[in-house]
């Protein structure tokens, strides 16, 4: 009796999801309080700032770019505490929702580049 193809791979799928999404969701949530009362359950995004103007703002990491736009008293932590010192090349962590239209950056934690772990062979 043959097995069809697509049943075959299901219970791996099914077996992969259940196993490595649960660790990866939780490590990019984030929970912030507005600065009008509101609490907001989103994601983080970490990039580098490729533009930044005083209505919007765009960061790329892995060739992906994301345009956000700073919520009213968004609080900028870390390494510089205020969006007016933002630069580009600049790398932070900004907490957001998905379903936002415009997409609203919350939260803005500036943090150190990463290490680039290229090696010369």
């Amino acid at each position: 009796m043959r097995i069809p193809r697509g049943l075959c791979a299901t219970p791996l799928v099914i077996a992969g999801l259940s196993m490595g999404l649960p660790g990866i969701v939780a490590a990019e949530d984030c929970t912030v309080v507005t600065a009008d009362g509101k609490t907001i359950h989103g994601r983080v995004f970490e990039g580098m700032i490729r533009k930044k103007g005083k209505k919007d703002f765009t960061l790329t990491k892995g060739g992906e770019m994301v345009k956000f736009v700073p919520y009213q008293g968004m609080p900028v932590t870390g390494k510089k505490t205020e969006y007016a010192k933002l630069k580009r090349n600049d790398w932070v962590n900004v907490c957001f929702r998905r379903m936002d239209k415009p997409r609203y950056a919350y939260e803005l934690i500036v943090i150190p580049a990463p290490d680039d772990h290229a090696e010369d062979l």
